[in-house]
């Protein structure tokens, strides 16, 4: 890209930078996902107690092969990059290092693999998974700030 290209729109367009979020998403993350990826939801929601009660690997164990159709949002993929790699993550790690898994199930392989393609990054958990996109207000209906 030449300079007379570089304006700061199109540097914030390409870097995902906004005015009043840097480069956090433009939205906090979302409460809720369709019911098609509410089995996701419902094990990152819950992720620290599943870890610490060993019950994670049982779930992910035991998912269906969840497909990430062609109507999924962009906020979607966002929220789902999110949830599948601190899954990922919960499932590999929860016993302790040195009893890690050594792979991952297909249940989350699979549609964390079509994320990741989506936002063209590897599937592994990231700066993206953990802060960028995964982010609320403490006060919901408050203005964006560091306090808030």
């Amino acid at each position: 890209m030449d300079s007379q290209r570089f304006t700061e729109d199109n540097i914030r367009s390409v870097f995902g930078i906004s005015k009043t979020h840097g480069f956090l998403s433009g939205t906090p993350t979302p409460d809720s996902i369709r019911p098609e990826y509410d089995a996701f939801l419902n094990i990152a929601s819950n992720l620290p107690e599943l870890i610490k009660n060993h019950q994670i690997q049982y779930l992910v164990d035991n998912l269906p092969l969840i497909t990430i159709d062609s109507s999924t949002t962009h906020e979607e993929y966002q929220l789902l990059y999110s949830m599948l790699c601190l899954i990922q993550a919960g499932y590999i790690w929860h016993n302790g290092e040195g009893w890690h898994n050594q792979s991952v199930p297909a249940s989350i392989a699979v549609p964390l693999n079509a994320v990741s393609q989506y936002f063209g990054i590897p599937p592994l958990l990231t700066h993206l998974a953990v802060d960028l996109v995964n982010w609320r207000l403490i006060d919901p209906k408050g203005e964006f700030s560091l306090e808030n």
